[in-house]
């Protein structure tokens, strides 16, 4: 595929011919990324096309001699220097693809480049400094027989412009543990399963939505602080040592029987005890007794 230019952008406008370093290079096309200088911020990177001999090769960070083709399209016409770092040093090793490994003048640096130039790895003897880099591909770190650990003093942190993913055919467990290595916290995904073990449990969110068939919950100590409660069931059962309640109003709304099985019953009224039913009906096997200053009848 041949990239088109965008001649109102074009890098050509105060000239023919134009220097320009090379960023990439597709292994499939042969096209080769270009970036011009920093008077041309508008058109900072464009694909260009090989024009040279066979014999030449193109490497990643060369500067090369770029120029204008038909149908908006750029040539690359000639290299003007080899570009920093390419020129092997008497310390390099050289594989046959290209690629190579370069020590340092003062034997602290170690860097392992592509074949096509680009920086693989690199490591800092003053500094102890790694660094594993892949500007215009994957990294796989790969075990089939064995394990990889990734170990740390200070922090371990994974970021990530795309969805961050752990798959695993057994689980993913998260532990945090005490100078003992014993673990204090911890979370295990499992297969159809989700565990979570802490010492507190924090849950902050604007809303949610919990859909659980059978739910239970254990603990010594329930206590909840809810501004406004709604709660629909087809049967309810409590079963309760005391309950205690306490309202400025309370209603009941019974559509057809309210029954109360107890040894003692006593109500308490501060001030008026109002009954009113259509009729009534007062039945006690031994004594009724009504106390009172006053009693009216009729």
């Amino acid at each position: 595929m041949i990239h088109a230019l965008d001649t109102s952008r074009s890098p050509f406008d105060t000239g023919f011919l134009k220097p320009a370093k090379i960023l990439e290079i597709n292994d499939d096309t042969k096209q080769v990324l270009l970036m011009f200088g920093p008077e041309n911020e508008a058109l900072k990177k464009v694909w260009a096309i090989p024009a040279l001999p066979f014999e030449m090769e193109l490497r990643w960070g060369q500067t090369v001699l770029a120029a204008p083709g038909e149908a908006d399209t750029i040539y690359v016409i000639g290299v003007l220097n080899a570009g920093p770092g390419l020129i092997p040093s008497p310390d390099s090793h050289v594989f046959d693809s290209g690629a190579r490994v370069d020590i340092g003048p003062d034997k602290k640096t170690l860097k392992l480049f592509s074949k096509t130039g680009g920086l693989v790895f690199e490591y800092d003897d003053r500094t102890g400094r790694c660094r594993v880099e892949n500007p215009s591909g994957d990294v796989e770190f790969s075990a089939p027989h064995g394990n990889i650990d990734f170990t740390a003093a200070k922090g371990l942190r994974f970021s990530s412009a795309l969805p961050l993913a752990f798959e695993s055919l057994q689980g993913v467990r998260l532990d945090v543990a005490d100078p003992l290595k014993n673990s204090t916290t911890s979370l295990h995904l499992g297969p159809g399963c989700i565990e979570a073990k802490a010492s507190q449990l924090d849950i902050q969110a604007r809303s949610g939505q919990i859909h659980m068939d059978t739910t239970a919950f254990h603990g010594d100590r329930f206590t909840g602080k809810i501004r406004d409660v709604r709660l629909v069931a087809d049967r309810m059962e409590t079963l309760a040592g005391d309950i205690i309640q306490k309202a400025g109003n309370l209603y009941h709304t019974v559509e057809n029987l309210v029954q109360t099985t107890t040894r003692r019953l006593r109500t308490l009224v501060a001030e008026t005890c109002h009954i009113k039913t259509r009729k009534m009906f007062v039945k006690a096997e031994e004594d009724v007794k009504i106390k009172g200053e006053k009693i009216h009848l009729g």
